[in-house]
């Protein structure tokens, strides 16, 4: 269909021009901000077959079309946008003004804070935070850095990132991180993933890192990684798919990231009642009870407070997160497909769910019966 659409918002917001005839699209800007208690799922696929990678990544030009629906991707992190005044290390990250905080879904303990100064014009990088039950809290910050995307974006451009930075594991044990980013907005036309097509552009990129330990203040030997893929992004400057090659010639690795937006739906929470205080904090028992195929959990909040609801099965094991951000005081609802993080239906049998709220933590069982 030949169209033309213009829309013109105020420089803080997105237009996004679709050419007659085309269905190539720009970045005037760098798009809407996602709010805090906005949820950014992660999903990884950690090994892609070759041939997925080069249909991602070999044709350059324009009307292209990508199919990544045989990538199989499992949710990794879940994470929530979070007020950067009140992110921990902020002000080792004093120009940040967007932090997501991502939980590793496996371990359910090591959580890292993503630090990024979001202006219309220019996205950068400034580091991360991360405390892990395994080595402590490392923080990782940029000292140096030229913006990682730059604005206006369209097709054929180019530019190059360059970031000097540090890795503190403890003061006597550092790296100091040298790497830069070329960049070639070199694609353009739909990428689909299980049904869902997104007309997008697609970001070519080579990436260089040179790594050097620094061990009671003598520096060592540094090493060098290269890295090359592709980045595709939808309207609004909405993040879809990262693929990646590393490795040497004739060990290479493939692997491929996105956002739950694009491979996955993200757990609709909705607000019962809107207003209405509740005196604690409580967990509902699910409805209906036994269930086929969806069951519906309230809670009720008295205070605004970071929420998780998570899904075990009998061993223990997690089966997905429900609810992973922070919510006003109020009663909710959400609701539960029988599905894991994977998306994949669980069998049939007794499920525990489980509300965490700071201090509070409280566990109901439920039945799935097909």
């Amino acid at each position: 269909m030949r169209k033309s659409l213009m829309i013109t918002v105020s420089i803080l917001l997105i237009f996004v021009i679709v050419n007659i005839g085309q269905a190539q699209i720009s970045f005037p800007n760098s798009g809407t901000l996602a709010s805090p208690g906005s949820t950014l799922n992660s999903w990884l696929a950690d090994d892609i077959a070759e041939s997925m990678y080069s249909h991602l990544t070999a044709t350059d030009g324009g009307s292209q079309t990508w199919d990544a629906t045989t990538v199989d991707f499992i949710q990794e992190n879940t994470g929530t946008v979070i007020e950067a005044s009140s992110a921990p290390q902020i002000g080792s990250f004093p120009d940040a003004n967007f932090v997501v905080r991502t939980i590793n879904l496996a371990t359910e303990e090591d959580t890292v804070w993503s630090y990024t100064e979001w202006l219309p014009m220019e996205v950068t990088e400034w580091g991360t935070a991360i405390r892990s039950s395994r080595a402590g809290e490392v923080i990782f910050k940029y000292d140096e850095s030229t913006p990682l995307y730059p604005f206006p974006m369209a097709f054929n451009d180019e530019w190059t990132t360059a970031r000097e930075g540090i890795r503190e594991f403890t003061p006597q044990f550092v790296e100091n991180v040298f790497d830069t980013i070329t960049y070639a907005v070199d694609g353009w036309g739909t990428i689909t993933y299980e049904g869902n097509t997104v007309d997008c552009l697609r970001l070519s990129f080579v990436k260089r890192t040179t790594t050097q330990q620094v061990i009671g203040g003598i520096p060592m030997p540094g090493t060098t990684i290269e890295t090359e893929g592709a980045e595709f992004f939808g309207e609004d400057f909405e993040f879809l798919l990262n693929v990646n090659k590393s490795g040497p010639s004739g060990f290479e690795s493939y692997s491929a990231s996105a956002f739950g937006g694009f491979v996955g739906s993200a757990t609709d929470v909705s607000e019962i009642n809107p207003g209405t205080l509740p005196e604690g904090f409580e967990l509902s028992q699910n409805y209906p009870n036994p269930f086929n195929p969806v069951t519906e959990i309230e809670f009720s909040l008295p205070k605004s407070t970071d929420v998780r609801l998570t899904v075990y099965n009998m061993l223990g094991q997690k089966v997905t997160t429900l609810v992973d951000q922070r919510l006003d005081a109020g009663i909710y609802s959400v609701d539960w497909d029988g599905s894991n993080d994977a998306g994949s239906p669980v069998s049939s049998g007794v499920y525990f769910y489980r509300l965490s709220v700071g201090e509070f933590s409280e566990a109901r069982k439920m039945l799935l019966l097909k």
